[in-house]
C-alpha cells in the first residue's frame, strides 16, 4: 500500500475548474465556479478557507478524481467542496451517478430519497451548514470541563469562524440547504456524500460520476471509484454508545407534535433510526411508555424494511435502555423502588433479554446526596423479589464511600482512572465514561478538530471502556443552570449551545448532535424537511464506530497485537498517559492509512511492512539514553534504524545514548520480502538543560479539601520565594489536603522533572498531646500512602523532603498530590487558629524557559483528590510516556 502520495496543486486559471468536463466542454463563463475538489470526511473546511492546502490533494483526492475504500454493510463519505468567484454561483446542483461493477450497482442520488426512508438507498447528499463561531468554547486561561488551559484546541490552530456543522439533506426547502442553491462570492459550499455498501455486494471497483451543474449546465464531471473489499462489517455494534434525546422538551415543540400521538412516536422512531444507521443507541426518558411505543427499537423490528429501514444494524435492536434517566426515581418511596424494579426486571427478562438495562439513578451527585443514595440502592439490592437484580447508575467518579452500592459507574473523562477501573470490574461492577476532555480525549463541541469524534471509538478500544455516554444530542432548550434556563436556542444561528453564567461553561454545539428538520419555534429556520438532521460530527462519530468494528475483526483474526501498535503508534497518550497538550494529529490522513492496514488486517494480506516506533522518553539532560520499540505490523524480518545524530542500528528495539544539546531526528525502515517502509520522526529526541522551577498554581479540590480561601498571598509568591502562607484548621480533626499540578509548556513536559523537593515551616501553638503533625502523602486510588511525616516538637518549625523517585509521585501528565494533615490525638484540643505556615516546592528539571502550570479541573462529583496521584497503566499495551513528534512516511 502507498502510504503518501505526492500531492500536486492544479493551477485554475479563471474559471478553469480543477477538472474541466470531458463530455459537456468547457466550464461556462457565467458558471461563477473558481474550483471544485474533494476532501475526505474527517476534515473541517470553513467557509471562507478558499485557499485550503487539502484542495491539491488528500486522502480521496488525488487532484482530478475520488478515490474510496470500504467494507460490506459500512457507509463511507467524502466532502464535495464547491468554491464560488468573486460574482458568485446560483442554482447550483451535484448528482451522482449510479455506480457499477459489472452487473452490480450502488444506487446513485438521484431520485432522493423521502425523509426517514432508507430502503433502497445508496448515495445521498447534503449541503453543509455553516455557522460563525465568534467566540470559542471555555475559558481560555482555565478550560475546565472540555480541557485544561493548555490543552484547547486553539492551542492546536482551530480558530474562529464560518464552521460546517448541520448536514441538510438536498430534499429540503431550497435557500434552506436543499437543492439547487446558491453559493455567495468567494466562499465555499461543501456538499456532504453518503455511499452505503450492501452487504450483499460482491467485492471489487465501482465506479462512477460526479457532476456538478450551474443554472442546469454541467460545468464539471469527476471521476468517483469505490474499492468495496471482501468483508462485512458485523450488523451488532462492538463500540458500545449511550446518546441522549429530548423527545418532550425538545423535539416536541420544533416538529409541533402532540405528546404521545403516533406521530410523536413516528418521530421518535425516525431518530432512532438516524441514531441507529451511524451506529449509536439513543436513550430517552425510559418509562414505560417509551418502550410500550418503541419496543421495537430494542427489539429490532423498528430496523426493518416494513419500517422503511435499510442499512447497518438491519433486525438488531438497541444494545441500552436506561430507566428513569437523570434521576426519575428520586423522589419516590421505598414501595415505588421495589414495585417498579420487579416490573423492569420482568419485562426485559421476557420482552429484550439481550439489552444493557440499568436505573439511572441520579446525576453527579456530591457527598451530601451519598447517604441518600445508598439508601435507595439498598431498596433495590434488598429487594426480595427479582427487582433485586436491576443495576444502578450514577454519573460519578469512584469514590469509596458508595463502593458496595453502585453497579455502574459512569465516570467524568476528565477523572477517569485505570486503575480504579479494574478494582471495580474485580468487583463485578461496569465503569462507563461520559463527556470528552482535552488533552485525554478529544473534545464535543463545534470548535474542534474534525477528528474529535472519530478518536472516541478509538480510545475506548484503547482503553477497554464498557460504555461511552453523550448527554444529550438534541439541546434545543437551556437546561435550568444555563443562562436563559429553559429558553428555546436557535440552534441554526446560534452556536454556543451551553452557556452558564460561568466563563469557563460554555460550549459551542455541546449537546447538539441532531438538529430538527422542522421548526415550529423558530419559524424562519423551518428546513421543511419531515424528520431529524444528522450533523458532520454525528458522521465523524460513525465512522470511528465502524473502525471500531475494523478493530474487533482484525483482533477476531488474531492480530490484537497489530491493532495494538496501530492504536499507540497514532495516540501513545490518551486517558490515563495524557500528558499536558494531545500529542494526536488533527489531520485525518493517518487515521484512513490505519484504517487500509487494519482492512489488510482483516483480511490476512501478506504485504509490506508499516514501520511505527516509539521510544520510552523523549526529552532529557544530556547523556540521555533511550529505549526505542519497534511497533512495526506485517511481520518485519528487518530493522534499520537512524538517530540523527551519526549513530545507527539494525536491533529491533535498540537504546542509544545521545549527547551534546538540541534536537535528533529519528527513522526506522521495516523490511520483509514484500518490501519496506520508513517511519520518520523529526526532532523526536530533545536533549535540555537541568533548571529549578516552581509551579505557578495550587488549589484545593473536591469535598473534605481545605478552603481556598484560607491560603493568602499570590502563585506567583511560589516563583519569587516570598511567603505564601495558609492558615490550618483543626475543623474536628479532618484533614487539610491540597493538590498542586505542574504543566508543561512546549519546552517542557511533566516527563523533564528529575527531583521533587518539599519544604514547610511553621508557627505552632500546640496544646494537644505529641503526636500532632504534618503528613505529606500521594494520593492512590481512595486511599494516601505518606510519603513524609513530621511530627514537631515543642520548639519545631520546619520540615523538608526530597525524592528522585519522581514517576513514583507526579503522573505523566504533570499531576502531584499531596495532604497537609493535623492530627489529634484522640480527643485533645489542637489549636491553630493563630498559626500559620509557609509551603515551598520545587521540581528540578530541564527546558530552556519555566513552566506554566495549571490545575485539570473541578471535579463533577464530590470525592476528595480526585487530582491524587496513581500509577497509570494502560490495559492493553504497557504505559509509556513518549510525546509524538511531527512525522513523514515516504518510500
Amino acid at each position: 500500500m502507498e502510504h503518501c502520495r505526492k500531492l500536486v496543486a492544479v493551477p485554475i486559471a479563471g474559471l478553469l475548474l480543477l477538472l474541466v468536463l470531458a463530455t459537456a466542454g468547457s466550464a461556462p463563463a457565467q458558471a461563477g465556479l473558481a474550483s471544485v475538489w474533494a476532501v475526505d470526511d474527517g476534515e473541517k473546511i470553513f467557509r471562507d478557507d478558499t485557499t485550503n492546502p487539502l484542495e491539491n490533494g488528500n486522502s480521496v483526492w488525488d487532484g482530478s478524481s475520488v478515490s474510496l475504500f470500504a467494507a460490506k454493510n459500512e457507509i463511507v463519505a467524502f466532502q464535495l467542496m464547491l468554491e464560488a468567484d468573486g460574482s458568485g454561483a446560483s442554482n447550483v446542483d451535484v448528482t451522482v451517478s449510479d455506480l457499477t461493477n459489472g452487473g452490480s450497482t450502488i444506487k446513485g442520488s438521484h431520485p432522493l430519497p423521502a425523509a426517514n426512508d432508507y430502503v433502497g438507498v445508496g448515495v445521498e447528499l447534503f449541503t453543509e451548514h455553516y455557522l460563525d463561531v465568534s467566540t470559542l468554547s471555555g475559558d481560555p486561561s482555565t478550560g475546565y470541563f472540555n480541557w485544561n488551559a493548555a490543552a484547547a484546541p486553539s492551542e492546536s490552530g482551530m480558530t474562529t469562524g464560518w464552521m460546517p456543522d448541520a448536514l441538510v439533506p438536498f430534499s429540503a426547502a431550497q435557500g434552506k440547504g436543499g437543492a439547487p442553491f446558491d453559493i455567495s462570492a468567494n466562499q465555499n459550499q461543501g456538499v456532504w456524500v453518503d455511499i452505503y455498501v450492501d452487504k450483499g455486494l460482491p467485492a471489487g471497483t465501482y465506479t462512477g460520476t460526479i457532476t456538478v451543474t450551474v443554472g442546469g449546465n454541467p460545468v464539471a464531471t469527476i471521476p468517483l471509484s469505490l474499492e468495496v473489499m471482501n468483508f462485512t462489517l458485523p450488523d451488532e455494534n462492538h463500540y458500545k454508545s449511550m446518546v441522549y434525546y429530548s423527545p418532550w422538551d425538545c423535539i416536541r415543540a420544533r416538529y409541533n407534535l402532540t405528546d404521545g400521538s403516533p406521530e410523536y412516536w413516528d418521530m421518535m422512531r425516525a431518530h432512532n433510526q438516524m441514531a441507529h444507521r451511524h451506529r449509536l443507541d439513543l436513550i430517552g426518558a425510559g418509562d414505560w411508555t417509551e418502550v410500550n411505543n418503541l419496543g421495537d427499537v430494542l427489539d429490532g423490528t423498528a430496523y426493518t424494511a416494513s419500517k422503511n429501514y435499510e442499512g447497518p444494524g438491519e433486525g438488531v435492536g438497541n444494545g441500552v435502555f436506561s430507566i428513569g434517566t437523570y434521576g426519575g426515581w428520586w423522589s419516590q418511596n421505598q414501595s415505588y423502588y421495589e414495585t417498579e424494579s420487579d416490573a423492569w426486571v420482568n419485562w426485559f427478562n421476557t420482552n429484550a433479554p439481550n439489552v444493557d438495562y440499568f436505573l439511572y439513578l441520579t446525576d453527579e451527585p456530591g457527598s451530601d446526596l451519598y447517604d441518600d443514595i445508598k439508601t435507595r440502592c439498598d431498596w433495590i439490592h434488598n429487594n426480595p423479589g427479582p427487582g433485586s437484580a436491576l443495576p444502578v447508575l450514577v454519573t460519578t467518579s469512584i469514590v469509596s464511600d458508595l463502593i458496595g452500592y453502585i453497579d455502574i459507574w459512569c465516570s467524568p473523562t476528565m477523572h477517569w482512572d485505570s486503575v480504579s477501573t479494574a478494582q471495580a470490574e474485580e468487583r463485578g461492577e461496569q465503569v462507563y465514561s461520559y463527556a470528552a476532555f482535552r488533552p485525554k480525549t478529544p473534545a464535543d463541541i463545534t470548535d474542534e478538530w474534525g477528528i474529535a469524534f472519530r478518536l472516541k471509538p478509538w480510545i475506548a478500544y484503547q482503553w477497554n471502556v464498557t460504555r461511552w455516554f453523550t448527554w444529550e444530542s438534541t439541546h434545543y432548550v437551556r437546561n435550568p443552570n444555563e443562562i436563559d434556563p429553559g429558553g428555546d436556542i436557535d440552534v441554526w444561528t446560534d452556536p454556543l449551545t451551553f452557556h452558564t453564567n460561568s466563563a469557563d461553561e460554555t460550549g459551542n454545539g455541546d449537546g447538539l448532535l441532531i438538529y430538527p428538520g422542522r421548526d415550529y419555534v423558530f419559524t424562519a429556520q423551518d428546513r421543511q424537511y419531515d424528520g431529524p438532521i444528522a450533523s458532520c460530527r454525528l458522521k465523524m462519530y460513525r465512522r470511528g464506530a465502524q473502525d471500531f468494528e475494523y478493530m474487533w475483526m482484525a483482533e477476531q483474526a488474531g492480530k490484537g497485537s497489530d491493532v495494538q501498535n496501530i492504536l499507540q503508534d497514532l495516540l501513545p497518550h490518551t486517558m490515563d498517559n495524557a500528558l499536558t497538550v494531545p500529542d494526536w494529529s488533527n489531520s485525518n490522513a493517518p487515521y484512513e492509512e490505519a484504517r487500509r492496514e487494519l482492512a489488510d488486517l482483516v483480511l490476512g494480506t501478506t504485504r509490506a511492512p508499516s514501520a511505527k516506533f516509539q521510544a520510552d522518553k523523549t526529552r532529557g539532560v544530556s547523556p540521555l539514553t533511550v529505549n526505542f520499540t519497534d511497533l512495526s505490523i506485517f511481520n518485519p524480518t528487518s530493522w534499520d534504524w537512524s538517530f540523527g545524530d551519526g549513530g545507527t542500528s539494525t536491533a529491533q528495539n535498540p537504546s542509544h545514548t545521545f549527547s551534546g544539546s538540541g534536537s535528533f531526528t529519528v527513522s526506522l525502515t521495516a523490511s520483509n520480502a514484500q518490501g519496506s517502509d520508513t517511519e520518520v520522526k523529526a526532532d523526536y529526541i530533545t536533549l535540555i538543560q537541568e533548571a529549578v522551577v516552581y509551579p505557578d498554581t495550587w488549589t484545593t479540590q473536591g469535598s473534605g479539601w481545605a478552603d481556598p480561601s484560607l491560603v493568602s498571598g499570590g502563585l506567583s509568591d511560589l516563583q519569587t520565594d516570598n511567603d505564601v502562607y495558609m492558615v490550618l484548621r483543626s475543623d474536628s480533626g479532618n484533614e487539610q489536603r491540597y493538590a498542586v499540578m505542574y504543566t508543561a509548556d512546549t519546552s517542557y513536559a511533566p516527563a523533564d522533572i528529575n527531583r521533587i523537593t518539599m519544604e514547610y515551616q511553621a508557627k505552632l501553638s500546640r496544646t494537644d498531646t505529641p503526636g500532632s503533625g504534618i503528613l505529606f502523602a500521594r494520593q492512590s486510588d481512595a486511599s494516601w500512602a505518606v510519603i513524609g511525616d513530621w511530627l514537631p516538637g515543642a520548639s519545631d518549625t520546619d520540615f523538608t523532603w526530597e525524592t528522585t523517585n519522581v514517576s513514583t509521585y507526579m503522573s505523566s501528565n504533570g499531576i502531584l498530590g499531596f495532604e497537609l494533615c493535623c492530627c489529634p490525638n484522640g480527643t485533645a484540643s489542637y489549636d491553630v487558629s493563630s498559626d500559620v505556615m509557609r509551603f515551598r516546592l520545587e521540581l528540578a528539571g530541564g527546558g530552556a524557559n519555566p513552566p506554566v502550570a495549571e490545575f485539570s479541573g473541578n471535579p463533577t462529583s464530590g470525592q476528595a483528590g480526585t487530582s491524587g496521584i496513581r500509577a497509570l497503566p494502560p490495559p492493553r499495551t504497557p504505559a509509556t510516556s513518549t510525546p509524538r513528534r511531527a512525522t513523514t512516511r515516504w518510500r
